[in-house]
């Protein structure tokens, strides 16, 4: 029996007709779409993807705590491939939608080591970014020829010497530290500079171009800080 091949999908940020063709004709064709829900709800991505196209298949729902245990995450990520990776033995080909680029942040890529470990084919399907999205709405470029760019999870520690650093920054992944995301830039002179997009592609999609005005943000926004003018 032929094996079935993993599918990483990017679906974009969120507007579906920013989800590529090639995503939709891959969702479509699969027999197994992993969902990255315990209760058995569908997901943003899962939504993106049933807006744009016509999504069959069965649905495999996996179950992903919300922790930053690496131990725990890793148990999930492995348990998620087994199950995966029960449908490839079955000769059924599997999607796994994910916002944005399966490449930035995404548990796609980790799943996706365990499957390819074993021996299956995995396949990735990249998407629009968000960042990129954002980028489109505020009418700017990110970078030039000449500006180097970084991505950065407000987790890190090294945050303000990163931010320090020439080129422009994209900044995720920030959810609670918004206020102290806030003061970094404050400190490292580059506030003015910065402009923050929330949920991006969706509804309640806003620009917010004074951050010190910002009082609230959502899971789904993200800071792009342009170059500093020399």
């Amino acid at each position: 029996m032929n094996k079935g091949t993993f599918y990483g999908v990017g679906v974009g940020p969120g507007d579906p007709e920013l989800m590529t063709l090639k995503a939709a004709r891959i969702m479509k064709s699969c027999e197994v779409i992993a969902v990255p829900s315990a209760t058995g709800e569908t997901t943003t991505a899962l939504d993106i993807a049933e807006r744009a196209a016509e999504i069959g298949g069965e649905r495999l729902y996996l179950n992903f705590p919300m922790t930053t245990d690496k131990t725990l995450l890793s148990e999930s990520h492995r348990a998620a491939a087994e199950l995966i990776i029960n449908e490839l033995k079955a000769g059924k080909s599997v999607a796994m939608p994910t916002l944005g680029d399966p490449s930035i942040y995404s548990t796609v890529g980790y799943v996706a080591g365990f499957i390819a470990e074993a021996g299956f084919e995995v396949e990735i399907v990249p998407g629009v970014t968000s960042f990129c999205a954002a980028a489109a709405l505020l009418k700017t470029g990110i970078t030039d020829m000449d500006t180097p760019v970084r991505i950065l999870p407000a987790s890190l520690k090294t945050l303000d010497e990163e931010l320090s650093a020439d080129g422009a920054k994209i900044i995720m992944k920030y959810g609670r530290k918004f206020p102290e995301v806030r003061e970094a830039l404050r400190r490292s002179g580059q506030l003015e500079n910065a402009a923050l997009v929330k949920n991006v592609g969706m509804d309640g999609q806003e620009l917010c171009l004074d951050l010190d005005r910002v009082e609230s943000t959502g899971y789904f926004s993200l800071i792009i800080v342009r170059e500093n003018e020399k």
